[in-house]
C-alpha cells in the first residue's frame, strides 16, 4: 500500500496519532536539553564577556590527555575516552559562549589553559584535547590559534581554567 502523503491524513489515522507522539517526544526533550544547559550553567561559574572578544569558563573534572588514534580492520577511530571528554568540553564550550552572548570568535584568537589536579599525560597532549573540544565551537578553525599557554598545577580539585581571546 502506497504511502499516504501528510496533507490527507485526518485526525484518528495512525501515523497523525505516530506525529503527534513524536511531536510530544520532541518537545520533551527540548525541556530537557534546556534544564541540562540551565544546569551545566550554574556548574560552570562565572563566564565572563570583555566587549564580545573574550570567554572565560571552568571545565570541572580531571583533564584526559588526547588518545592515539586506534585502526581496527582498516578502520581509524579516536579512542571512547577521548570523544567522551572532547563532547563534553564541546558543550561546555558552547553554554559558555552563549552565555557571554558572544558569536564564534573570528581572527587570530589566544588561549590561556590551567589545568589542575593530578594529571597523568603528557601537557601537550592534553592542551590537544582540549583545543579540538573547542575547535568549531568557541572559534572556526584551530589555524586562528596565534598564542598557547598552557600552565599545570597540582591540586586536590581536578579542573581547567580556560580562556579565550581575540587578539588585536
Amino acid at each position: 500500500m502506497p504511502a499516504k502523503p501528510l496533507r490527507n491524513m485526518r485526525k484518528g489515522d495512525s501515523r497523525t496519532n505516530m506525529l503527534d507522539l513524536a511531536n510530544e517526544g520532541l518537545r520533551e526533550i527540548n525541556i530537557l536539553l534546556r534544564l541540562e544547559i540551565r544546569d551545566l550553567k550554574k556548574r560552570l561559574g562565572e563566564v565572563s564577556d570583555a566587549d564580545g572578544c573574550h570567554i572565560s569558563f571552568t571545565i570541572p573534572g580531571k583533564a584526559v590527555p588526547k588518545g592515539r588514534p586506534r585502526v581496527v580492520s582498516g578502520r581509524t577511530y579516536t579512542p571512547k575516552r577521548t570523544k567522551e571528554y572532547e563532547d563534553r568540553v564541546k558543550v561546555l564550550s558552547l553554554v559558555a559562549r552563549q552565555s557571554s552572548r558572544s558569536g564564534i570568535l573570528e581572527g587570530p584568537i589566544g588561549i590561556k589553559l590551567g589545568i589542575y589536579g593530578r594529571i597523568r599525560g603528557d601537557l601537550d597532549n592534553i592542551a590537544k584535547s582540549l583545543l579540538d573540544g573547542m575547535n568549531g565551537v568557541l572559534y572556526e578553525d584551530d589555524r586562528q590559534v596565534r598564542s598557547l599557554s598552557v600552565e599545570r598545577y597540582d591540586s586536590e580539585d581536578p579542573h581547567v581554567d580556560v580562556s579565550v581571546e581575540v587578539l588585536s
